[in-house]
């Protein structure tokens, strides 16, 4: 098995001729400066074993430590709901987790595997969309600039940035926890059970329990969301400079979360279409940031709403994702990762066309319309849940997902061979 997935420099000769085209076409401005500064400028291509010389398992469990421990995942009243949102959180992460390892045997980027997975056809269809999702959660100008200073030269400088970055943002953290326990001014709410509560849960993975009692701590929740009740409870009687001081790194700590959005951008150019590679991977990333400007700035004065509710709505395309990623894997190459043939990943005949990768994305996107609870659209199956709907989008969809392409990807390997 391992010689089988040894991956070095003696490829095939049209490997070589292929990274050779890619090398002379990357040949850009900003390639060429990050090649003198030692910074990435690999993009999709075939990563060999002599590159892949940093295996430290601390740089990738604290580089995702310091994209979650940002404000943007703080939440209150999470206690009494801590075995939901634990469960939840490991179903969703278990199948990007088990998928990632497979990026050290075969040396291949995520979509570019989703290739071997869901097909050509549907990879795209999800290299697009992640696109338009890394790009949507966009933040004010400052974390835009600081985020391109980062993922611009690649994976060495985000690894070295967020192998820290979690530090002070657990001291801001910290200090929250005790001076709301000092104030005394959080009360425990009572969770209850029912169907409302059953409906919440499966809507979105828990439910929250507390209440704010100090009537100042309320205002500022209202008109200003997270950030005011977090300045709150550091600066106003309380911290006061050193609070404001925790308070910018929080707000700083989004910087984190955005790093591997904007790289995962560059690469989902890249995949969506093969032309796209002609501009390096440094291009993309620029490009997705000017994309989060743009939208950024007018987005907080006159939309901001309705692009918070349209990323929540594409949101379910991850459960179709993992359904067909898993079912193709488990099912179809039966768990063998000698069935990938990587070393000719940019050959088409060398992995599935994707029509049962289309099929099972109609058939998830039909049962989200039927069964999601949105700002936008409350499902036919959604508002029998409970008195207010229930969000079984997620959970349906995946299902059908799977059985839609299962179905066909039967016959697609009968017909098509592949």
């Amino acid at each position: 098995m391992a010689d089988s997935l040894k991956r070095s420099s003696s490829l095939s000769d049209s490997v070589e001729v292929k990274e050779a085209e890619s090398v002379a076409v990357g040949l850009s401005f900003l390639n060429r400066v990050a090649a003198k500064l030692n910074f990435e400028t690999n993009g999709v291509e075939l990563v060999l074993d002599d590159e892949n010389t940093n295996k430290s398992i601390s740089n990738i469990a604290t580089m995702w430590l310091s994209a979650n421990m940002v404000i943007v995942t703080f939440s209150l009243g999470a206690l009494g709901c801590i075995m939901t949102i634990f469960f939840f959180n490991a179903l969703g992460a278990f199948s990007f987790a088990f998928f990632s390892i497979f990026g050290v045997k075969l040396g291949l980027r995520q979509l570019i595997l989703s290739k071997f997975l869901v097909g050509d056809y549907a990879m795209r269809i999800f290299a697009l969309i992640n696109m338009v999702a890394c790009v949507g959660w966009a933040g004010c100008l400052i974390l835009v600039v600081c985020t391109i200073l980062v993922s611009f030269f690649g994976y060495k400088v985000i690894h070295a940035y967020e192998k820290w970055s979690w530090i002070p943002n657990m001291v801001a953290f910290i200090a929250i926890i005790a001076k709301m326990a000092i104030s005394k001014m959080f009360t425990w709410g009572e969770t209850f059970g029912g169907a409302t509560t059953a409906g919440h849960v499966l809507s979105f993975g828990a439910c929250a329990t507390g209440t704010l009692t100090d009537p100042e701590w309320t205002r500022m929740y209202r008109e200003y969301s997270i950030g005011g009740l977090v300045y709150s409870i550091l600066v106003l009687q309380s911290l006061n400079g050193f609070g404001q001081f925790l308070c910018v790194v929080l707000a700083m700590s989004t910087v984190a979360n955005n790093i591997p959005n904007m790289y995962s951008v560059s690469l989902s150019a890249q995949a969506f279409w093969s032309p796209m590679r002609k501009n390096s991977r440094i291009f993309w990333t620029l490009a997705g940031n000017f994309v989060c400007s743009a939208i950024c700035i007018p987005a907080f004065y006159n939309f901001e709403e309705i692009m918070d509710n349209f990323m929540n709505l594409i949101g379910y395309y991850l459960a179709i994702y993992e359904a067909m990623c898993l079912s193709e894997h488990f099912i179809w190459i039966r768990g063998r990762s000698s069935a990938y043939d990587y070393k000719n990943f940019h050959v088409k005949t060398s992995y599935p066309v994707g029509f049962a990768g289309v099929f099972g994305f109609c058939c998830g996107v039909a049962e989200f319309v039927l069964c999601m609870n949105q700002v936008w659209y409350l499902g036919v199956i959604a508002r029998k849940i409970d008195e207010y709907g229930g969000d079984l989008g997620f959970e349906v969809g995946a299902a059908f997902a799977a059985i839609g392409f299962n179905a066909v990807r039967h016959f697609e390997k009968k017909y098509v061979g592949r």
